[in-house]
């Protein structure tokens, strides 16, 4: 008996503790995509806070040294930053963060600096991948939209067929389309002497 009770107490106790209210909300923060640096000693962390002003999800780049539990920023907090990927020699950050509404690829020096943004691409940037020589990127990105004129493709490589039926389906699929197509182009990257 004098065990539930002592339960009993100790539940109504956390609950009194843990009190949800109209505050609670603007706490929370997500953690997410850690990349642990090459010699081991920092982690860098995407972290997300509520911006109930504009209604959306912020996030900012944080480097933790692994030993003093230290923390630096390295990017503001804006919209869509995400993916950081540590260079093959340790030396830069780059991850993807939104610019004039595409996803485009940023860097910034491990050692703390401003962020600079080293892609243009007209759809933005899915994905992309550190070079070797940590001098350029490889990105995937989807093609542009050809302009149709007459309601046609212009270039004979978005010609549309004639759809064909599939076996077994009702209905006709496209082979090809025109639209838009995946493209990895690569980009160097130019480094500022400091």
């Amino acid at each position: 008996m004098f065990r539930k009770l002592f339960c009993l107490l100790a539940f109504a106790a956390l609950l009194v503790a843990a009190r949800f209210d109209l505050s609670t909300p603007g706490k929370i923060v997500r953690v997410g995509d850690p990349r642990i640096s090459l010699d081991g000693k920092s982690v860098v962390i995407s972290v997300s806070r509520a911006n109930f002003t504009d209604n959306r999800w912020e996030a900012q780049l944080v480097l933790v040294d692994i030993a003093t539990k230290a923390q630096r920023i390295l990017t503001p907090a804006q919209r869509g930053v995400s993916s950081p990927r540590w260079s093959p020699d340790g030396g830069s950050l780059a991850f993807l963060a939104n610019a004039q509404g595409k996803t485009q690829i940023f860097v910034v020096p491990a050692s703390g600096g401003e962020p600079r943004q080293v892609t243009k691409s007209v759809t933005g940037v899915q994905h992309f991948a550190w070079r070797p020589d940590s001098k350029a990127f490889a990105y995937a990105a989807a093609e542009e939209e050809p302009k149709k004129e007459n309601g046609r493709c212009p270039s004979p490589t978005h010609q549309v067929r004639r759809p064909r039926r599939c076996p077994g389906r009702r209905t006709a699929r496209p082979s090809r389309f025109c639209g838009s197509r995946p493209h990895i182009p690569a980009i160097s990257i130019r480094r500022r002497s400091s």
